[in-house]
């Protein structure tokens, strides 16, 4: 592994010794993790806006002693018409190792690993978040918490409800677990926001949501993305929730221990309820959590050439 553009850039073994380093990771102290990559540097390059992803990649670093540059577009010479590779060029040139880069440009990132390979082999680049297509940090964290909380994966039904069409998140989610072997895995939302069959071949797709629930182990809620939506395609959010929501009623159809899951940015009342969100049955923190050390986990597998 030298780029991560994608959940298929990773075999079974590669997903596995990412998953493995972070449990190093966490089991060491703040000492010893602020000496793993001292002053190396991260550029953090996000196109699309972000919170969760650009904070987590941030604290990723600065925990393993790295140097952090943060930049948007609009802050950038972007704006004056210089190209993505002319920027990592020169972000490269004053010492910039690792490139995070979101974009709504779904190539971009492989297309940016394929010339910096060429110009400078010792750089590297992490899509954190391309398009409607990769997401794969995000699904590694998400299969990875999985793993935590469930003792046998392979026999878990899984359940993901929400704006699958648009979502890069039930995207490497799902190639994740596929590339694990995993594949008892239930896509639901309203019509107009299922994917082309083609894409999730080893999922079951579907618009009835208390059929799925049916002895679920896992459930994974996704935001309704209304910003890649035309106005016809856009849901009241209270019929939504009425059909499509999680909440602890609707829970009851589910394994009894059945957990609950949600990427972020969650809209309370929307896709869950507050009460669920908040509730002992919910993983949402231990997703942002092991986001943290799966991208420490990253970082020091690439910079210290593992």
């Amino acid at each position: 592994m030298h780029h991560l553009s994608s959940i298929a850039d990773l075999s079974a073994e590669n997903i596995r010794a990412i998953f493995s380093k972070a449990d190093e990771l966490k089991a060491m102290s703040a000492t010893e993790l602020n000496t793993r990559l001292q002053h190396r540097i991260l550029a953090n390059l996000f196109f699309e806006p972000s919170t969760r992803t650009r904070l987590s990649f941030e604290s990723a670093a600065k925990q393993l002693g790295m140097h952090v540059l943060t930049m948007n577009e609009h802050q950038s010479s972007r704006v004056k018409g210089e190209t993505y590779l002319d920027t990592l060029i020169t972000l490269q040139a004053v010492g910039a190792e690792i490139f995070v880069i979101r974009s709504k440009d779904e190539k971009i990132c492989n297309e940016l690993a394929i010339q910096m390979s060429r110009l400078h082999p010792n750089t590297h680049i992490i899509n954190g978040g391309g398009g409607t297509l990769n997401h794969p940090t995000q699904g590694l964290l998400d299969v990875y918490t999985m793993l935590q909380h469930h003792s046998d994966l392979e026999s878990a039904k899984i359940v993901i409800v929400g704006d699958i069409k648009h979502s890069r998140v039930a995207r490497s989610t799902c190639q994740c677990l596929n590339a694990l072997g995993i594949t008892n895995i239930s896509l639901v939302a309203p019509q107009h926001l299922l994917p082309e069959a083609s894409e999730f071949t080893t999922s079951k797709q579907g618009t009835d949501l208390d059929t799925a629930l049916e002895n679920a182990d896992i459930v994974m809620a996704l935001r309704i993305q209304k910003e890649r939506m035309l106005d016809g395609e856009i849901p009241d959010n209270d019929s939504y929730h009425q059909r499509y929501g999680i909440n602890s009623q609707r829970l009851e159809k589910t394994c009894p221990q059945a957990l609950v899951m949600h990427p972020g940015p969650m809209n309370r009342g929307v896709e869950i309820s507050s009460e669920l969100a908040d509730s002992q049955r919910s993983l949402i923190s231990a997703q942002v959590n092991n986001g943290l050390f799966i991208r420490m986990a990253l970082f020091d597998l690439l910079l210290n050439k593992q």
